[in-house]
């Protein structure tokens, strides 16, 4: 019977003992969710804008025409429009039957040759570094101009100098037959070239280009 009793006691102290713990009686709510994680698009790179290069500036050149906006048969006061008057303070100022100036805006060794008030030609001398279209310029040699334009050359012996010096004319346009071409629409080019064989002048333009001594 004392065996019973302890027991009972036993029983009865460990569910007083349970009442009485801090977490008797308390609920355990559920732990929240764990929100999943949320993918970021990863940023599109940004392409930059192709560079664009600046387009080749071309140089103009001296043709049977002219140079630039130097045309044959242009007026002088279209020439004086184009790239000034006359470079030398003492040029005069009024048109004369024919007139040789460096026109105060033109490059380097640049001459032009004008008639009746019209431009006749356009010529570089030996401070020029303007090309021809075929890429020819002052102090290049016979060789190269007869390379570049072969059997339309027409060789004549220099009024001046000593052979091998010669004038090498290549005519473009208009009657050119004869030995002196008077034809007022043909057009050429000619290279004159010294006793080295080299290039010392080129002209382009009319019938002008085959003065040899200035107007004459």
């Amino acid at each position: 019977m004392m065996t019973f009793r302890l027991t009972l006691t036993a029983s009865v102290s460990a569910l007083l003992l349970a009442a009485c713990s801090p977490d008797a009686g308390r609920t355990t709510e559920p732990a929240e969710p764990t929100p999943a994680p949320v993918e970021t698009p990863s940023a599109t790179p940004i392409e930059a804008a192709p560079v664009q290069e600046a387009p080749a500036v071309t140089e103009p050149v001296l043709t049977a025409n002219g140079y630039g906006p130097l045309t044959v048969g242009m007026t002088r006061e279209a020439v004086v429009e184009a790239m000034g008057g006359p470079a030398n303070a003492n040029a005069a100022s009024e048109p004369f039957a024919c007139e040789i100036f460096h026109p105060s805006n033109a490059p380097e060794g640049l001459y032009v040759l004008l008639q009746e008030d019209k431009l006749a030609s356009v010529y570089l001398t030996k401070s020029a570094t303007i090309e021809t279209a075929e890429g020819l310029k002052v102090g290049d040699t016979a060789e190269a101009v007869m390379t570049a334009y072969g059997d339309k050359v027409v060789k004549t012996p220099s009024k001046y100098l000593e052979a091998p010096a010669a004038y090498l004319t290549i005519w473009r346009s208009g009657n050119t037959s004869a030995d002196w071409v008077d034809d007022q629409t043909a057009r050429g080019i000619r290279f004159s070239t010294g006793t080295d064989e080299t290039i010392e002048q080129i002209t382009g333009g009319g019938p002008a280009i085959q003065l040899v001594e200035g107007c004459s």
